[in-house]
């Protein structure tokens, strides 16, 4: 038979540990179930980058509906649309704002 690999994918050696967030134990009453101490600052951009992105979303869907419920008829599916959209939007902003250590 061939060798095996030396080395992390196919040896005996093991890959080395990942700098993992500490693990905290919730108080949670349903039993030991873990949780992420907290969010990294790359995690922290991110949600705020998406959180200013949906915001702006939302703004956009906004102005379309207000100038969608002048018309009648067409007019209102359409601000129907954009006041669905305005309000996912503002849901997920406020989402991505609060960190996960409130959640």
């Amino acid at each position: 038979p061939p060798p095996r690999p030396q080395g992390p994918i196919g040896g005996s050696q093991r890959l080395p540990e990942a700098p993992e967030r500490q693990r905290v134990p919730p108080t949670s009453p349903r039993g030991p179930q873990w949780a992420m101490a907290a969010e990294t600052s790359a995690e922290m951009n991110g949600d705020t980058l998406l959180g200013l992105a949906f915001l702006i979303l939302a703004i956009a869907a906004g102005r379309r509906s207000q100038m969608h419920m002048r018309f009648g008829g067409s007019g209102r599916v359409l601000a129907t649309w954009y006041g669905l959209i305005f309000m996912c939007s503002i849901l997920r902003s406020v989402w991505f704002f609060i960190p996960s250590s409130v959640l």
